[in-house]
């Protein structure tokens, strides 16, 4: 499972509750999809936090120097990243298997990882190869793997 602690390791955390009790279950970049006890990562052109929190996000990665809207609950714990959302996700998908190896997880996390309003509205009739957020992701994965040697 993904705790905010392991959050507080990867972001710098803006505002928000303290303490590292909070777990997550989801991570996603896709307000309208349900994510329960989600963390809900920012995008550059995808900044429903309201919808998001209405479909379970309990905390948000928030581009750094990017204004937080202020109806957001102090409680609501906010990080910010220094980089891309992709490699945010990254960053929180190695961080979920390095945990994974570690030891034997009794809840598993779910990452959501694709837009909202893609190719006709429709997720999974087309291929989404083409899409520049899924060729960012490999990108990075590619690099980050390559530096390993």
């Amino acid at each position: 499972m993904l705790t905010l602690h392991d959050v507080k390791e990867l972001f710098h955390q803006k505002n928000g509750i303290i303490g590292d009790h909070l777990v997550f279950h989801t991570v996603s970049i896709a307000p309208n999809e349900k994510m329960p006890k989600g963390l809900f990562i920012v995008t550059d052109d995808v900044r429903d936090t309201f919808t998001a929190i209405e479909h379970g996000a309990i905390a948000a990665i928030w581009p750094k120097g990017q204004e937080i809207p202020r109806w957001i609950p102090n409680y609501f714990p906010i990080f910010t990243m220094e980089s891309s959302f992709t490699e945010a996700f990254f960053d929180l998908f190695q961080k979920t298997l390095k945990k994974m190896k570690q030891k034997e997880w009794e809840q598993m996390i779910k990452m959501i990882y694709f837009k909202d309003q893609l190719l006709n509205d429709c997720y999974f009739t087309y291929d989404i190869a083409e899409d520049k957020h899924v060729k960012a992701l490999q990108a990075c994965l590619e690099a980050r793997l390559e530096g390993r040697g």
